[in-house]
């Protein structure tokens, strides 16, 4: 149900538009609150610090010259139109993962 302060508050009114006020002046400080809210999590975000941005960990990419040639096969293959094989599938999403 509702609240027991905005039942309180709605109860005593006595026409809709009453209650309307009353219910959106009662709310209009929870707006406030979800935009400052927003607003830290973003800064967090942005300063690399909090939840999200602290658990996130870029993992290597790895750039040996075998790979990178394999990578550069498999897109000529596939700009040819050339349909890959199973295992060059594989390895492509294997480079793409790293």
């Amino acid at each position: 149900g509702l609240p027991e302060d905005i039942y309180a508050g709605v109860d005593s009114c006595e026409t809709a538009q009453e209650i309307w006020l009353r219910v959106q002046q009662m709310t209009k400080g929870s707006d406030i609150g979800i935009q400052e809210k927003k607003s830290k999590l973003f800064n967090e975000w942005e300063r690399g610090v909090g939840h999200f941005a602290r658990d996130y960990t870029a993992r290597p990419r790895r750039r040996d010259a075998a790979s990178l040639q394999i990578q550069l096969l498999i897109a000529q293959k596939e700009e040819a139109g050339i349909q890959l094989q199973a295992e060059e599938y594989d390895l492509m999403v294997a480079a793409a993962d790293l």
